[in-house]
């Protein structure tokens, strides 16, 4: 499917307009792959659908860097929401749009999943140590996705409780869903030697999360959420214990332990 870029400034923020134009023949292939290079520009390469339905999307980026993509309510701008968006609240940023899917990438480890893409307009914000970045894409009102995944394990994130397998499977795919009313941003660690997995949760729990030692910092598994979003994805984790993480709006957060094998 070919795609025509347009390109605005927007005082320190460089807006990226990417039109998707049907080709005679075209087929969707449920994948797309977002790649933001050194240039600050972002591209669409492959079979990327312009229709509903579940697409496997995979962020490519230059340097380590945090995005955003959000269905923005009809009448929002993407060029101010991206001023906005790493100033509000997660749960404020809800009031211009649902968010898709959100997370972390460098370089050699694209971020990768899968979601059920609605109609509307799509905005994806980046931010890193360059100004913000945004780019946008329409998906219409026509079917034209994959279909759903089957994954290996759910993990559901709801306003009192975080739920999942307590054994997984290294590389297998993980439905992560959002059952509650509040928007989550799910991490994964690893606890030093010396303090157990299961005392780490009890601290993390009563707001004390300044307290736990990790042994190296817990990485985003899952980025910020709406409610009632699902991603699929597959993460590359070692075999161990793990702790899983969603830090709540009081300070507290909703743990559960894991082992990967």
């Amino acid at each position: 499917m070919p795609l025509r870029l347009t390109r605005a400034a927007l005082g320190a923020l460089t807006v990226l307009t990417v039109l998707l134009l049907p080709a005679a023949g075209a087929r969707a292939e449920g994948q797309s792959t977002i790649t933001l290079d050194d240039s600050r520009l972002i591209t669409i390469d492959g079979a990327q659908s312009d229709g509903y339905g579940y697409i496997r999307t995979t962020v490519k980026v230059y340097r380590p860097t945090e995005f955003i993509l959000v269905r923005l309510k009809p009448g929002k701008d993407s060029g101010y929401f991206a001023n906005l968006a790493y100033k509000l609240s997660p749960q404020k940023l809800t009031t211009w749009g649902t968010l898709v899917l959100s997370g972390t990438a460098r370089p050699g480890a694209p971020y990768v999943a899968t979601t059920s893409l609605t109609p509307g307009w799509h905005a994806l914000v980046v931010r890193g140590r360059d100004p913000y970045v945004a780019g946008g894409f329409t998906v219409s009102s026509e079917p034209d996705g994959g279909s759903r995944p089957e994954p290996a394990a759910i993990v559901r994130l709801g306003d009192g409780a975080l739920t999942a397998p307590a054994k997984l499977t290294a590389g297998s795919l993980l439905e992560v869903v959002n059952d509650g009313g509040q928007v989550h941003d799910l991490r994964i660690g690893r606890v030093a030697a010396g303090q157990s997995p299961a005392t780490a949760a009890k601290l993390l729990k009563a707001g004390r999360g300044g307290e736990v030692r990790w042994s190296g910092s817990p990485r985003t598994l899952v980025g910020w959420t709406s409610p009632r979003v699902a991603q699929f994805i597959a993460p590359r984790l070692a075999a161990g214990r793990y702790l899983l993480v969603s830090g709540r709006p009081d300070g507290s957060a909703l743990t559960r332990v894991v082992t990967v094998s």
